[in-house]
């Protein structure tokens, strides 16, 4: 246990949804030897600021972490934005009582997923293919290429590779669905092809690598950015469902992986309701040879991004469970939570849950009943890890938890993608803070513009997304450098702008520089 650290900040101008600031601002107290940050936590724990870039020096986009066994440093990938080629491996090292970034790699392409991998090695996953090396002395050796040839092209819309492995060192990879429902592809080309699914990769034990061929292990899910694997054999797959109009629906989704499971994507939601895009494929929505349903659902569009089992005896209320990060981008999410499980590693099921969303120009937070259109089912309850972690100006930014670690002394380490930051959660006493409202002010749209917003936008954003459109990351607004510049992500996905459309958007964020 660490009882004496110095925070290393590095520091950046910060963008996040809903937030002013996005700086993490720290009590007088320690949370187990880090500065103790104004987020909420479960009873007998406390949030640790370990690192918080402010300058953009280092950190762009970090997203996974893993620990290094036997040691105090930690792998950390960074996307480095949405473009290619400009992700970077770090290396998070403890000197002198004093945490500092070091780069291992540089210029991958768009790197996400990563895993320690068997015989002392690590996997990390790039857009099109995932390397495997070994860490020496803080240096990368024996970098190599162990799969390769996964789904990756412009304008694809899940271009991340994530992975897991099995009780069998097999790789079990995430390939992404490259539209939102499959609404511009020909009929059945994206519900049952090699894209929007898991990916098997069998591992070879004499060679110690991965076969060249995969097996389709499951199809019909959108996009598999988070997964466990449990060592009864149990595979878990938290679903990032469709972009339907509005906060409510559809709900998200955990799924126990069987081979050759159809799991609805496009046509099915929550548990047996039909897209109305294709609702001539209602019947398969209804077949329980066809389809398999949810496991369990979770809250509409809470982006879950990462998934561990949690079995250490630092943190006893979190002993056994399973831990998610809710990445969030509408009113639920931005928080980590955990699930009950039972021996084969699933989570506890029972006839109601409820979530709580955050508050928007109020200081409550509201408790809801799970609602699901075609019905819940048998739902699991969550425990919030991490709760309250709204923006309030001048205490915290808005948490956008992705990577999830267990150090070697049983804390869990969290990266926050948004706000370029390094958290840690250990024993302590919770953050007990007063609850503000945050106060916002909505942008007033021109007619023009508003019309183009209702017409491409509507249908996944809600009107209190707006402030964050329109606020500068470095030199353009987000929403021009998602319309204008954006080749993974591009916006609006599933349209076309017209030319007068494009022409009036330039103006407009021309205006907005001029009045700035």
């Amino acid at each position: 246990m660490f009882t004496r650290n110095i925070i290393f900040i590095v520091g950046t101008l910060l963008f996040c949804q809903h937030a002013t600031s996005g700086i993490y601002h720290t009590t007088k107290n320690l949370c187990d030897g880090f500065p103790q940050v104004k987020v909420e936590t479960i009873k007998g724990t406390c949030l640790g600021l370990v690192i918080q870039d402010k300058d953009k020096k280092i950190f762009k986009k970090p997203r996974k972490i893993v620990s290094v066994d036997g040691t105090s440093s930690f792998l950390v990938t960074d996307m480095g934005g949405w473009s290619d080629n400009r992700g970077s491996l770090f290396l998070i090292d403890k000197k002198h009582d004093q945490y500092e970034i070091s780069t291992l790699l540089k210029k991958l392409n768009l790197p996400h997923g990563l895993e320690k991998g068997p015989n002392n090695t690590f996997l990390l996953g790039e857009k099109d293919k995932i390397i495997e090396f070994e860490l020496k002395n803080g240096k990368v050796h024996n970098l190599k290429t162990v799969v390769k040839g996964l789904p990756a092209w412009d304008k694809h819309l899940h271009p991340l590779t994530h992975f897991v492995l099995d009780t069998d060192n097999n790789l079990i990879v995430n390939t992404g669905a490259s539209t939102d429902q499959c609404l511009d592809s020909k009929p059945n080309a994206c519900a049952f092809s090699k894209e929007a699914g898991l990916r098997k990769y069998q591992y070879q034990p004499k060679s110690q690598s991965w076969s060249s061929d995969f097996d389709i292990l499951a199809s019909g899910l959108r996009n598999s950015m988070a997964l466990a694997s449990h060592p009864s054999g149990t595979i878990l797959q938290a679903e990032n469902s469709m972009d339907f109009k509005g906060a409510g629906e559809p709900y998200e989704e955990i799924n126990v992986i069987e081979p050759k499971g159809f799991y609805g994507w496009p046509y099915c939601y929550n548990n047996n309701a039909v897209n109305p895009k294709w609702a001539n494929k209602k019947d398969i929505c209804s077949s329980s040879e066809a389809y398999i349903k949810p496991y369990t659902l979770l809250p509409p569009h809470v982006a879950p991004l990462d998934m561990l089992y949690y079995n250490s005896d630092l943190i006893p209320t979190l002993n056994g469970k399973l831990l998610m990060s809710w990445h969030g981008y509408r009113i639920v999410g931005n928080r980590i939570v955990a699930y009950d499980v039972d021996s084969l590693g699933k989570p506890i099921l029972g006839d109601t849950a409820y979530f709580y969303r955050d508050p928007y120009k109020s200081s409550k937070f509201t408790k809801h009943q799970f609602k699901a259109a075609g019905g819940t089912g048998k739902v699991a309850q969550h425990i919030e890890v991490t709760t309250k972690w709204n923006s309030i100006d001048g205490m915290r930014p808005e948490g956008a938890p992705v990577g999830m670690t267990v150090a070697n002394d049983g804390s869990i380490w969290i990266v926050d993608d948004k706000n370029q930051a390094v958290l840690r959660l250990s024993i302590g006493e919770s953050y007990k803070g007063e609850l503000k409202a945050q106060e916002r002010k909505d942008i007033i749209l021109p007619n023009n513009i508003q019309k183009i917003v209702s017409k491409h936008c509507h249908a996944c954003h809600n009107k209190s997304d707006y402030p964050s459109w329109f606020k500068k990351v470095g030199r353009r607004y987000l929403a021009e450098q998602r319309i204008f510049h954006d080749k993974e992500r591009p916006m609006p996905i599933n349209s076309t702008l017209h030319q007068k459309e494009k022409s009036e958007l330039k103006v407009f964020f021309e205006q907005l520089r001029k009045d700035k």
